[in-house]
């Protein structure tokens, strides 16, 4: 009984604080100038106020103009196995042929078998 007064207590002396993400229109509120802040921090972006300078010492990176390996889609693939793993080509597998060649094992010791039950029978 005494937890829940605890908890009604506490639900009754909170309050919440609710903050609008919609900027505010009071007119003492200032927005901080571009040009007092170091040029390290300031943004290079276009402004209202005309073009920024670049900071003192500031390069713009070059991307090196390599190569980059063909398109698949367009040059086409030359068999069916050209997509491979980074383990490199899998050697084909012979697990079918031998499930094949077991099957018609079976199917003929089958064949046999029925013949001969019914040579014996009849």
């Amino acid at each position: 009984m005494s937890s829940s007064l605890v908890f009604l207590a506490v639900a009754f002396t909170t309050t919440f604080v609710i903050v609008s993400s919609l900027p505010s229109n009071d007119p003492n509120l200032e927005t901080p100038d571009l040009t007092e802040l170091p040029p390290d921090i300031a943004p290079l972006l276009p402004s209202a106020g005309g073009t920024a300078q670049p900071p003192v010492g500031a390069f713009f990176p070059i991307i090196p103009s390599t190569r980059s390996p063909p398109n698949p889609d367009i040059t086409g693939s030359t068999g069916r196995d050209t997509a491979f793993g980074p383990s490199g080509l899998l050697e084909d597998s012979s697990a079918v042929s031998q499930v094949i060649k077991g099957y018609n094992v079976d199917v003929f010791m089958g064949f046999l078998t029925f013949w001969l039950v019914l040579v014996i029978i009849v």
